[in-house]
């Protein structure tokens, strides 16, 4: 992030905001997980008085900002042991964005966590869906 900080920060200086709107919606396109650029871009589309992109910004912004809080539970019940919880939700969170990198890498140390390897497998080779759809439950009891 600190790139395209430091590529905005001028523009900002010299009040280009759609031209910093801009420079945001093209890193945005290549890193689309990064909430913060997103509550950036809204913060910036509403002083260039760009209503629909603030609007649009805004909403992937709390759609992104609670998808990846949900993503860091899950991690932390992974590290905590808590394979069940963990599951559970990462189930929910590919129901709703399937094929989320981020979530299938998980989910994969989470079949590992539960010993099966066999699935772990899958997930890393095809990096698209977890195996038996999104479901996981792991019987596991650590």
């Amino acid at each position: 992030m600190h790139t395209i900080l430091s590529e905005l920060t001028p523009l900002l200086t010299k009040g280009k905001y759609a031209d910093a709107a801009h420079l945001l919606q093209r890193h945005l396109s290549q890193h689309p997980a990064d909430h913060e650029l997103w509550l950036k871009l809204a913060t910036i589309a509403k002083q260039a008085n760009l209503a629909e992109l603030h609007h649009q910004a805004q909403t992937q912004y709390q759609l992104v900002s609670y998808y990846n809080h949900r993503l860091y539970l899950a991690d932390q019940a992974l590290r905590q042991r808590q394979l069940k919880e963990c599951g559970a939700l990462l189930n929910e969170l590919l129901r709703d964005v399937p094929g989320e990198f981020r979530a299938l890498a998980l989910y994969a140390e989470l079949a590992i966590a539960c010993g099966d390897y066999d699935a772990a497998t899958e997930i890393f080779e095809t990096t698209t869906t977890p195996p038996s759809g999104a479901t996981f439950s792991c019987s596991q009891t650590i």
